[in-house]
């Protein structure tokens, strides 16, 4: 009942293009849009077994996410659970443990949320996953938007550390929000590779863009 007196009140909006809807979640026109499953070309190597993505990083979606990391709208997390729900390839995930990429402290104290927590962990829960967060963001860096691939990598390396138990004969599954040239999903594998992981897929929400 309180929920049908908020959606009457406050009517849920599609995450992207904001039309008003009757229930919370993307609208057909984003949803046939943006969502776009797949397996990213070139993104193996470097520790990664390959990476998948759900959706493209532009238009309307990436101004959800963006709305979502830097501006507190949390209630656009919900809205992926579905097309993770409807995932093509479940098989990902079957067997593997779930390590989100991390937020360094102050990046967290500055969001006060962690976005890839918020759109991943139940979910996966859900499947079956289990959610391993101890890598963890040991040195604060810049953001990586609007770096070339080079600095990105120079601005990432050495910035993760493993600080749980050896990972060996563990298949993992790297989880974060967006990618673009890699290069953080492919310095946290390799981190995850030294603490004794062999078989590491990465899932992204978005994949794209810059």
């Amino acid at each position: 009942m309180w929920n049908i007196l908020l959606n009457l009140l406050f009517p849920p909006r599609c995450p992207g293009c904001r039309r008003h809807r009757q229930t919370p979640g993307w609208c057909p026109a984003c949803t046939a849009a943006y969502r776009h499953p797949r397996a990213l070309a070139g993104a193996g190597g470097g520790g990664l077994r390959c990476c998948y993505a759900l959706s493209d990083y532009r238009g309307n979606l990436r101004r959800a996410l963006i709305d979502l990391k830097f501006n507190g709208k949390r209630s656009h997390a919900d809205a992926f659970a579905p097309w993770l729900a409807e995932f093509p390839w479940p098989e990902i995930w079957a067997g593997r443990r779930a390590v989100p990429v991390p937020l360094s402290p102050e990046r967290l104290r500055e969001r006060g949320f962690d976005q890839v927590e918020a759109l991943f962990r139940v979910p996966l829960q859900e499947r079956g996953c289990a959610w391993l967060p101890q890598l963890h963001k040991s040195r604060h860096t810049a953001p990586q938007s609007g770096l070339t691939k080079t600095e990105r990598q120079s601005n990432i390396k050495g910035s993760f550390t493993w600080e749980g138990s050896s990972l060996a004969d563990m298949p993992l599954l790297l989880v974060d929000d967006i990618y673009t040239t890699g290069a953080t999903m492919h310095e946290a594998a390799r981190v995850l590779r030294r603490a004794g992981a062999t078989d590491i897929i990465g899932l992204v929400i978005a994949a794209g863009g810059s």
